[in-house]
């Protein structure tokens, strides 16, 4: 009877109708997502970072030794990647557009995981870009299907709309894939961290340090200090572990689709206010849960779309094929471009991290910078992070920091101070620059008292 029932809800998900103006709006939410989150990457300045800073994890060292990259590449990748991601936006020649914006995307986009952290941004983007390429995507809402009906008719009607299995497919898989990333970030909480998740109180405690310390260091720390109520540290875990698990098999029913939406949101901007982790280009693509469909046709009737039979294999074929490859690459924990796993926060995770788990410490790359007369002087290294992304310097610190050798430690304090001479101007006042390995708490309570220990790595003069 369970496997019966099973099929059948199955059976109802993969091959409900959907209309075209859903799909089509999840192409609008998929370029813009796009569009916001990677048009205002510097990929030249990228390009320039010193040579030693290119501290690619395992699984992204491909890149490096795989794809070329040159200055005028990279500015003729730059002008296709921009124009096929509006046109794609737009609908127009929807699906070859939407090809071109994948392909020099993927080169550009590459070439920012090479230093050191890979960031989730655009893992998820790429996944659906590639269902929306074997889709009907621009059936609705598209410069194509106006030009298409002046063709035909003499007429133009920007909203058509005609319910298909071709237009829910797309986005049935689109759920399926949000799915995987929560279930095997879930998984891993619970094999990979000896069931500390769970049981362990400091375990939770150590990873809230850890984030308040990076970002909220001042008086920025979250109002509400649920380190302060043991209960809250202790349901929140199991919460947490119990919605990635859940999730998956909650989008297949109708009627309990909606509680993993409100949960998954309401996930999501709990990490944003307590660890500084939005994931706002995933919870975009929460779009595709609303049926713009029969919010549009309230207010518009929508002319019916000029049908052109396409198959439904290749949708199939690409959608299983991503399911396949992020299950895979989510067993395994491996973190690269354009698939990966996600973060999980299991032992292994947090010392990718460099979280100690065992003690509330952290070890980080200290930088100061003194004029001929001794003084210091201020470091604004704004500029940097903003350019590489806060997570990416963070980590590219305390790598540095972390490392047992002490002749690549000083290697990459002399790349460092080259960024550093490159970006900031009021460096070019200092006389020399000293590089520490810092020692922090990172109790709240104790911050006064960092750092608890600073050992000199170089003393660098600057000619």
């Amino acid at each position: 009877m369970f496997i019966r029932d099973l099929f059948l809800k199955g059976n109802k998900f993969f091959t409900a109708k959907d209309s075209s103006l859903n799909l089509a709006m999840f192409r609008i939410v998929v370029f813009s997502t796009l569009i916001i989150s990677s048009f205002n990457i510097d990929y030249i300045w990228f390009y320039n970072i010193p040579e030693e800073l290119r501290i690619a994890e395992p699984a992204v060292r491909w890149i490096k030794e795989c794809i070329p990259y040159t200055h005028q590449l990279i500015v003729i990748f730059i002008i296709i990647f921009k124009i096929s991601t509006i046109f794609a936006l737009l609908g127009l020649f929807t699906n070859i557009s939407i090809g071109v914006s994948i392909v020099s995307g993927f080169y550009l986009i590459a070439l920012t995981h090479i230093f050191g952290k890979i960031q989730h941004a655009h893992h998820h983007l790429f996944m659906f870009q590639l269902l929306l390429l074997m889709s009907k995507c621009g059936d609705s809402l598209s410069l194509d299907c106006i030009i298409d009906d002046y063709r035909k008719t003499k007429t133009i009607n920007l909203i058509k709309d005609t319910t298909s299995v071709l237009y829910a497919l797309p986005i049935r898989f689109v759920w399926i894939l949000i799915g995987l990333i929560y279930f095997y970030a879930g998984i891993w909480k619970l094999l990979g961290s000896k069931h500390y998740w769970l049981t362990d109180t400091p375990f939770f405690q150590h990873i809230l340090y850890s984030y308040w310390f990076t970002w909220f260091v001042g008086n920025n720390i979250p109002i509400l200090r649920i380190d302060h109520y043991p209960i809250l540290l202790r349901c929140l875990p199991f919460l947490i572990v119990m919605f990635q698990l859940l999730f998956i098999f909650l989008i297949f029913s109708d009627n309990l689709r909606k509680y993993a939406i409100i949960c998954g949101i309401f996930f999501h901007n709990l990490t944003l206010v307590f660890l500084h982790i939005s994931f706002w280009t995933l919870q975009c693509c929460y779009l595709s849960f609303i049926n713009f469909g029969s919010l549009i046709k309230n207010v518009v009737k929508p002319s019916p779309v000029n049908t052109v039979k396409k198959s439904i294999v290749p949708i199939v074929l690409t959608g299983v094929t991503l399911i396949l490859i992020q299950s895979y690459v989510g067993f395994r924990e491996i973190k690269s471009w354009p698939f990966s796993a996600y973060p999980n926060f299991s032992n292994k995770d947090l010392q990718y991290r460099f979280i100690n788990f065992k003690q509330f410490r952290k070890k980080t790359l200290i930088i100061k910078a003194f004029n001929v007369d001794g003084k210091e002087i201020d470091i604004n290294t704004r500029i940097i992070k903003k350019k590489i992304e806060p997570g990416r310097w963070e980590y590219i610190l305390n790598y540095v920091a972390n490392s047992k050798s002490k002749a690549e430690q000083i290697k990459l304090c002399n790349a460092i101070s080259k960024l550093l001479f490159n970006n900031i101007p009021d460096i070019r006042e200092a006389s020399y620059i000293v590089f520490y390995e810092g020692l922090f708490s990172t109790i709240p309570e104790e911050y006064n008292n960092n750092p608890i220990n600073l050992k000199t790595i170089i003393s660098l003069k600057i000619d």
